[in-house]
């Protein structure tokens, strides 16, 4: 498996200056039509500070934006859609912790992002670009 690090020309937006912060939210978007999951990580919501650093991805490049408001669920029924919020920090063992590294890279097709937290577990965030899906997990 080969990979490599991004370029800034792989990033839009500010990149925050995370590291070392207390994440003390941390939601991912699901995307589901009629009922069925298509992506579990649409949007990823991080809380630092007094705002929300909204990370996502459109094949392959990275897209950073800040929020001020708290994410909130919502449908668009007439479409089929809805988009659900799902809260990670039990994941990783907790409510609230401190931001170790954020790496990014494309491997095989994906851009994948790793935000390590001071618990010893990361969040993995894959995007497929031939789908164009994006997907979390744990490690």
């Amino acid at each position: 498996m080969t990979s490599r690090p991004l370029s800034h020309s792989d990033i839009n937006g500010t990149v925050p200056d995370l590291i070392g912060r207390m994440c003390d939210g941390l939601l991912a978007q699901a995307f589901l039509q009629h009922g069925d999951l298509i992506e579990s990580a649409n949007i990823l919501y991080m809380h630092v500070g007094d705002v929300w650093h909204r990370l996502y991805f459109d094949y392959g490049i990275v897209f950073w934006r800040v929020q001020h408001e708290q994410p909130e669920n919502y449908e668009a029924s007439s479409e089929g859609w809805t988009f659900e919020l799902t809260d990670l920090l039990p994941s990783l063992g907790g409510s609230s912790h401190r931001i170790e590294t954020i790496d990014f890279r494309e491997v095989e097709n994906a851009t994948v992002a790793e935000i390590r937290f001071d618990s010893g577990r990361a969040l993995r965030i894959t995007n497929s670009w031939d789908a164009d899906l994006t997907f979390w997990s744990v490690i």
